[in-house]
């Protein structure tokens, strides 16, 4: 424990953090005009040049509370919570022993099935017409089925966290026929769907690809890891985050649930139109997007994650974002690790950013960086309007910004 609390004590002085401080002009003006032109009401934006950091609040809060959001004010980070999950598995297989490229099956509960994938057997079959057939004669077709014979090939936590499992975006069963009942999870959708049946519907999946191969953005894929390590350790999510993440990273604001001190501090949400809308609750899909943070805690962690030998958690942080396979027909040249994407800033300068981020109901999050330039952004809104876009415009400023820097100091 000792050897916990020396590494962020120590760690801890090698930025300094500004609340309040001014950002860059160029950096301003992207900002207050992206708040302008969309409905959100409260913005706040950290940002890393080199060994230093600063934090401001935008817009307001809401229409009752007219005073700009603070690096204190609480946001759902819907799906950036997915890098917290896949650093905690990267940590847990270190300390545990356990591989990332294992089968998950060998961790799931007795009488639960993950879906494997066999090979197809393609043939060509005489299909005979039959009376209203547009043929009039025997055609042949290709049938393909899967070959049982074939290898079995099992999905692997390495699947999971780059989002080439093949399982779907959402479970099944997560939506409801009942009209009433589909109302209530638009606002709220993943508050009721348990751990038992996002077990019990693994198996209703034919994998259509092998795993391993190509991407296919899956929350349910991040969800499942999250799970298996409670499985694991035996403890829920929130307390692996805090053991594993948060507490050695001096994180004190970024939890699943929140107490009553922390519940003073949460932001309204609002929909794309601007309207106060209800919060997101998480059960077995909290792993995919149930965390909640405040812009201090997540500038300190896009400062460990520019600078990972600043912790001991560099290996952990080191695997989790490297690169492992290309995503196709994306706008910006993008590249998948586990849980981070790394995509072109600018196309004519081609430096890289690392980054994730995430939207629920009545918020969205963007963490972004370049460890080479050590620039980096955070942003929180509590708006669902995305906040993308206005993250790689602030960090293609930085670069131009870092140049600049550089520049004056070989003057």
């Amino acid at each position: 424990m000792k050897y916990l609390i020396c590494i962020i004590l120590v760690s801890g002085i090698l930025f300094s953090l500004n609340a309040q401080e001014a950002f860059p002009s160029e950096v301003n003006n992207i900002i207050k005009k992206y708040t302008k032109k969309r409905k959100n009401k409260g913005v706040v934006v950290g940002i890393v040049t080199g060994d230093r950091a600063s934090i401001n609040g935008f817009g307001k809060i809401s229409k009752q509370k007219k005073v700009a959001p603070d690096e204190h004010t609480l946001f759902e980070i819907g799906g950036l919570t997915h890098v917290f999950t896949t650093t905690l598995m990267s940590q847990m297989s270190k300390d545990l022993g356990f591989n990332l490229d294992d089968h998950i099956q060998v961790f799931l509960p007795a009488g639960t099935t993950s879906p494997i994938y066999h090979f197809l057997d393609c043939r060509s079959v005489k299909v005979e017409p039959e009376i209203g057939d547009y043929y009039i004669s025997d055609r042949e077709v290709m049938v393909c089925v899967p070959n049982d014979e074939s290898p079995a090939i099992g999905i692997s936590f390495c699947d999971l966290a780059s989002h080439t499992s093949g399982l779907p975006d959402d479970p099944a069963g997560l939506y409801s026929w009942n009209p009433l009942e589909a109302i209530r999870q638009i606002k709220d959708p993943f508050k009721n769907y348990t751990k038992k049946e996002l077990y019990e519907h693994l198996s209703d999946y034919d994998l259509l690809q092998v795993p391993g191969m190509n991407f296919r953005y899956s929350n349910q894929g991040i969800a499942l890891i999250g799970n298996l390590l409670e499985d694991i350790e035996g403890a829920n999510y929130q307390d692996l985050i805090h053991k594993y993440i948060t507490f050695p990273l001096g994180l004190k604001n970024t939890t699943v649930s929140l107490d009553k001190e922390q519940e003073l501090h949460l932001a309204p949400g609002h929909n794309r139109r601007g309207k106060v809308t209800s919060y997101w609750h998480f059960d077995a899909m909290a792993p995919a997007g149930g965390l909640k943070s405040t812009g201090e805690d997540l500038l300190q962690f896009l400062k460990y994650n520019i600078n990972t030998k600043s912790t001991f958690l560099e290996e952990a942080l080191e695997e989790v974002q490297q690169e492992r396979l290309t995503i196709p027909n994306q706008e910006r040249p993008t590249t998948m690790g586990y849980g981070w994407f790394t995509s072109i800033i600018n196309p004519e300068t081609n430096r890289r950013a690392i980054w994730q981020s995430g939207q629920t109901g009545g918020f969205s999050s963007f963490l972004g960086f370049n460890k080479d330039l050590g620039i980096g952004v955070v942003i929180l809104s509590n708006s669902a309007n995305t906040v993308d876009e206005l993250g790689f415009n602030i960090l293609e400023q930085l670069y131009i910004y870092s140049l600049q820097s550089y520049s004056v100091k070989t003057k």
